[in-house]
């Protein structure tokens, strides 16, 4: 066990992470606070000499870990406890989200290395998974996003698929199908289905491929920036999701525990981004999108500000999926529409409310809500022919159910929404 942790952006070390009496304490490193091109993890932990402790710490860096069944999970197999950030960091924290990672006194960044992977021994892993993380499995290799599923980074060159080891960054995450797990099944085609359907309605979203033969997502990510080859430099860009930006734990990511409202979240991107206009209304695009496409698990940790190129933009949306579909999860918006969050309850005057939230105009709203839901409609058939030839036969049966309860959930907002009901 390290009594530190060294935090680096690029090669360069920005900072140490000790912990004292259970309590995180983060300083930034005196060479990095002179740099010119110098910036601080969060607007809330400010570059300044001196350790620094409380939620603004806690929460960035516990952010940076998984949450839910996955931190049970790894840490069980670790055998560490899941609120003890600074361990599971000094495992897990050579991959994270974003432009920081953390590394243990005896790595560097050049501590880099890839291990090829073949599709069959990803099967295997997938197929072991139930009884042991699949990160764990990857010999060595580092937890890259957190979520509530189990996934692996991978560095993709071509057809071939490594995975990243000690300091080395990956550049997509493969997402398997999680079935037997709470009555969810085909995970992958789910979301592979609902990404794909975002996309060509105009969201903005990261890159998706159905991968049949891994039965699982794979998953370009939008925070690295690389050439094509593994011996190619991977950049790291900056981003701080909605959590760390509001320094809220990640155990309240959900606003019925606590965590942010759409309203908090939209009041993000006029302050945080740098056309707030242009942001704030695609973040709308993405509610509505969730609301028609029966998404409950739309949380603020989904959302992200991503730092790239002198800029401040809403980052790519990812884990769209359609979880009505399945019964035994939650049939509750993750977000509040005008104090109401189960969705065939979501009146026009919900909408309208949300309206005089945001200070926005309800006919606007309305147009959102209509452009969003005919295009789901008219783009949802084409989305299930192109994928389609990469199913299964029973692949193929729930994605029929999955396009079946979007159909119905586009069209019962197109009616309840329509124009002619404006007064």
């Amino acid at each position: 066990m390290f009594d530190y942790l060294n935090i680096y952006k690029g090669k360069t070390i920005v900072g140490t992470l000790r912990e004292t009496d259970g309590k995180l304490l983060f300083e930034y490193d005196p060479l990095w606070i002179l740099a010119p091109d110098a910036q601080p993890l969060t607007e809330d932990i400010p570059l300044q000499a001196g350790a620094m402790s409380g939620d603004n710490v806690d929460s960035f860096f516990s952010n940076l870990l998984p949450e839910g069944d996955v931190l049970q999970m790894i840490s069980k197999w670790a055998k560490i406890s899941p609120d003890n950030i600074f361990a599971l960091l000094s495992h897990f924290g050579g991959d994270t989200s974003g432009a920081y990672y953390v590394l243990t006194p005896d790595l560097t960044p050049d501590s880099v290395r890839y291990m090829k992977v073949t599709p069959k021994q990803i099967r295997e892993w997938i197929h072991s998974m139930r009884s042991k993380p699949l990160v764990l499995n990857a010999a060595g290799a580092r937890i890259s996003l957190s979520g509530a599923q189990d996934k692996i980074s991978l560095m993709v060159s071509g057809d071939e698929l490594f995975v990243p080891i000690g300091a080395a960054p990956s550049t997509h995450i493969l997402k398997p199908r999680i079935d037997g797990r709470h009555g969810v099944e085909h995970s992958a085609v789910n979301e592979s289905l609902v990404m794909a359907l975002g996309e060509a309605v105009g969201l903005s979203v990261a890159k998706v491929v159905y991968r049949g033969d891994l039965l699982s997502a794979l998953i370009e990510r939008y925070d690295r920036r690389r050439g094509g080859s593994v011996d190619d430099q991977i950049e790291r860009l900056h981003q701080l999701d909605i959590c760390q930006l509001l320094n809220i734990h990640p155990s309240k990511k959900y606003e019925a525990e606590g965590g942010p409202s759409f309203k908090d979240c939209y009041d993000v991107m006029r302050t945080h981004t740098s056309t707030p206009v242009v942001h704030a209304g695609r973040l709308l695009e993405w509610l509505v999108f969730n609301v028609v496409v029966g998404n409950m698990d739309s949380h603020a940790k989904n959302l992200s500000i991503l730092y790239i190129d002198n800029k401040k933009e809403l980052a790519p949306f990812y884990d769209l999926l359609c979880t009505s579909v399945y019964n035994q999860l939650s049939q509750r918006l993750a977000f509040k529409i005008g104090r109401e969050n189960r969705p065939r309850w979501i009146m026009p005057r919900h909408w309208d409310r949300l309206a005089e939230e945001l200070a926005i105009r309800p006919t606007y709203l309305r147009g959102v809500i209509l452009d969003i839901a005919n295009k789901v409609a008219a783009a949802l058939p084409s989305i299930i022919d192109n994928l389609r030839p990469l199913l299964d036969a029973k692949e193929k049966r729930f994605i029929d159910l999955v396009a079946e309860e979007i159909m119905r959930s586009a069209k019962d907002v197109i009616t309840r929404n329509s124009l002619t009901s404006l007064n």
